[in-house]
């Protein structure tokens, strides 16, 4: 629920009309800007233009006191601070009942997990790991922090699941970037940097993790460290899944400036290109809890697996060379005869594969969606939090008419890559190719000048649509929009539409696109791809 501040505004004038100094509607308006940290009603709906659109749903707000003060006696000279702060909190509190609300006059930082706690109305005591959540940071258009998305959906938080989601609507919630003020130890947080991340003030200076300090480029491109692409990832993968306890009092930009980050990119997309079915297959097995299923995770763990692996004698020779007992082997003759089972089919999502839609079926499909968001993926597919909890973990089977309406949703987001690509081609530049990875589902686009590839990777659904999404990551973000949609009404037929930004899964897309439509067109593909070109 986004703070609404012409409500406010009413309910701060129609209060104050027994107070010491009574606020007319634009002086309430003023205040009510005020308390919300802007100089100026003007000032916050510059600033409101800027942000990713967002559920507000936690309702967290930090009243400045200081700021309010000054800007009422500003506006009445006779005003009384303390009344008038007092006056804009039970506004607040009236119309939005489960608000967090708190004052800048008196602070009192409490420890990570007492304040998410908080956020979501329960008591720190009875719920003391919540430092364990995890959450996505929400930027505004010019890559500023806007707040972070702290995500319920996982098995630790199912006791409390029920009251999160009657409480917030969605097991995800939202918190501004000022609810780090309450926080201990979070107030002004260090910067983390990922392998080859660029020194914010030292612009000729880039951090080695190899190193664990800042370096000049040349070291980067010395050849004294070989696994450049690795270590950028894995700093990567740390900073995108940790808890809040770690990541809380740390920060960096979704956009920030990486020498490595383009050659890291280009090389996976190389190695995606090189593996080979069987590979594919097996990472969609590692869900399992069989014998197949530990190999899944052990090969998909393992750097030197050959992922070209073509016949089931390749398999079994680089097994018997380095596992420890027999089981593996057990293992590895299992998933190739499941492997050719399903090799008479070109598309994995066929029936035979989620027809028997057991626990390891399910999560395979869930992973497979791309729809990481819990609310997101229960909205497109019908599916309960219980049911997702009882289904990932085993505990019930998935009934037909739901594995039907699962394989659909996946069949319409893989299907839309083949329609996105003929939308694109007509419009790419002379020279320019672009194709269709059937296993993978996304589109490579081929660029002459400098032999390389642009990944268009599929992002599952929109949270407000349910449309299909695909994303040139930090460039593009493309949305099939059908006609009949309200927020688009100059869409007559089914159109690929594309915005200049990135696609933060749990956020709305919908409202910086519904404002800049731009339909694809070769000048604007240029424009996108500058830094491939």
């Amino acid at each position: 629920m986004s703070f609404d501040i012409s409500r406010v505004s009413r309910a701060v004038s129609d209060l104050s009309v027994g107070s010491h100094a009574p606020l007319k509607l634009s002086h309430a308006q003023q205040c009510a800007a005020a308390a919300f940290g802007f100089k100026s009603l003007a000032a916050y709906q510059a600033a409101k233009k800027l942000e990713t659109p967002v559920n507000d749903n936690g309702a967290f707000v930090i009243i400045e006191s200081d700021l309010l003060a000054t800007r009422a006696r500003d506006l009445v000279e006779s005003v009384d601070g303390v009344e008038v702060s007092a006056i804009v909190r039970e506004a607040i509190r009236q119309l939005y009942p489960i608000a967090s609300i708190h004052s800048s006059w008196n602070l009192r930082p409490v420890g990570i997990a007492s304040a998410i706690a908080g956020l979501v109305g329960l008591d720190p005591i009875s719920a003391p790991d919540f430092d364990d959540a995890r959450y996505q940071v929400i930027e505004n258009s010019l890559g500023e922090e806007q707040g972070f998305l702290f995500n319920f959906d996982e098995p630790d938080w199912e006791p409390f699941a029920a009251h999160i989601q009657a409480r917030h609507g969605s097991l995800s919630v939202y918190a501004p970037s000022s609810f780090r003020r309450i926080v201990k130890g979070c107030g002004q947080p260090e910067r983390f940097y990922l392998h080859g991340d660029r020194h914010e003030a030292r612009l000729q200076q880039y951090f080695c993790r190899a190193c664990d300090q800042f370096v000049a480029v040349d070291h980067l491109e010395s050849g004294q460290h070989t696994d450049h692409d690795r270590r950028y990832f894995d700093a990567l993968k740390i900073w995108d899944r940790a808890v809040a306890r770690w990541k809380l009092p740390l920060r960096r930009a979704i956009n920030a400036p990486n020498i490595l980050a383009v050659r890291a990119q280009e090389g996976r997309l190389a190695a995606q290109a090189a593996r080979g079915d069987f590979h594919r297959w097996i990472e969609i097995q590692a869900g399992r809890s069989d014998l197949v299923g530990y190999l899944a995770k052990d090969i998909m763990g393992d750097v030197n697996f050959p992922t070209h692996v073509q016949t089931v004698d390749e398999l079994i020779g680089y097994i018997e060379n380095v596992a420890q007992w027999d089981g593996p082997l057990t293992a590895a003759q299992e998933a190739w005869r499941e492997f050719l089972a399903v090799q008479s089919d070109v598309a994995p999502l066929v029936a035979s594969v989620y027809a028997r839609m057991d626990s390891a079926a399910y999560v395979a499909a869930k992973n497979r969606s791309r729809v990481h968001v819990g609310d997101i993926w229960r909205a497109a597919t019908g599916v309960t939090a219980n049911q997702d909890w009882a289904w990932r973990n085993g505990r019930a089977s998935v009934p037909e008419a739901s594995a039907n309406r699962i394989t659909a949703l996946l069949t319409r987001i893989e299907t839309a890559a083949e329609e996105l690509l003929e939308s694109l081609r007509p419009n790419l530049p002379a020279g320019w190719s672009i194709a269709f990875d059937k296993d993978r589902t996304d589109l490579i686009i081929q660029l002459p000048a400098q032999d390389s590839q642009v990944q268009v990777e599929r992002k599952g659904v929109d949270r407000l649509s349910l449309a299909e999404v695909y994303e040139i990551p930090g460039a593009a973000v493309f949305l099939r929009v059908r006609p009949g949609e309200q927020t688009m009404p100059m869409i007559k037929q089914p159109t690929w539409v594309l915005w200049r930004g990135s696609f933060a899964q749990g956020a709305v897309t919908r409202g910086p696109l519904q404002n800049y439509p731009n339909l694809p067109s070769e000048a604007l593909l240029r424009q996108v791809l500058q830094r491939w070109i």
